[in-house]
Parts: C-alpha cells; structure tokens; sequence
C-alpha cells in the first residue's frame, strides 16, 4: 500500500516535470526563432 502511493507520487512529479520541460522548449523555441527573425530584420535594415 505504501509502494503504491510513492509509486503514484513519483508519477505525477515525473509528469508535471516533463510538461514543465516541454513548456521550457516550447518558449526557448520561440524566443529562438523570434531571435532570428530580428536578426534577418536587422541585416536588411
């Protein structure tokens, strides 16, 4: 009974953290493509 709650515990932490990393990439995968946006802005300019 014990193992089973950790067990389920640890789950969702391990769920919430990969959303958070996806989340993470998701928003650095934009700034990057923003960077790059503005940087080919730039050199036209």
């Amino acid at each position: 009974m014990k193992r089973k709650g950790r067990l389920k515990q640890k789950r969702t932490l391990t769920t919430n953290k990969n959303r958070r990393i996806m989340h993470i990439w998701k928003r650095k995968r934009l700034i990057k493509e923003r960077r790059e946006i503005a940087f080919t802005l730039m050199a036209e300019g």
